[in-house]
């Protein structure tokens, strides 16, 4: 069974006639999880009704999301790597990594 967690925005006069996308940027939503939520039956939706990303948002309008959880992990963690823990809350992990560190798996970087 996925899981999913749901954000409630509310649309100010700042993010008044911007596209639904600039807000959610703007929010600090990675492309990666609007593309997500995109994908996610009922990810995002404004007033109860499906919204894409391209359409504009006005004051007062009210946005919920359906983030889908991170799921299982696609390697087996280095458990020979460490970085302090700076912060820790419901949404973010925030580490103090030494340099040089990789942050994401890529080619040589395992």
């Amino acid at each position: 069974m996925d899981k999913f967690r749901e954000l409630t925005l509310h649309c100010g006069e700042s993010e008044n006639n911007i596209t639904l996308e600039a807000l959610l940027r703007k929010q600090g939503f990675s492309r990666r999880l609007i593309i997500s939520m995109k994908r996610t039956e009922d990810g995002i939706t404004r007033d109860g009704r499906l919204c894409r990303t391209v359409d504009r948002v006005f004051s007062g309008d009210i946005i919920r999301l359906r983030i889908p959880s991170g799921g299982e992990p696609s390697a087996e963690p280095n458990f020979s790597l460490s970085a302090e823990k700076v912060y820790e809350d419901e949404d973010i992990v925030v580490f103090d990594k030494p340099p040089g560190m990789a942050v994401h798996r890529s080619q040589g970087h395992y």
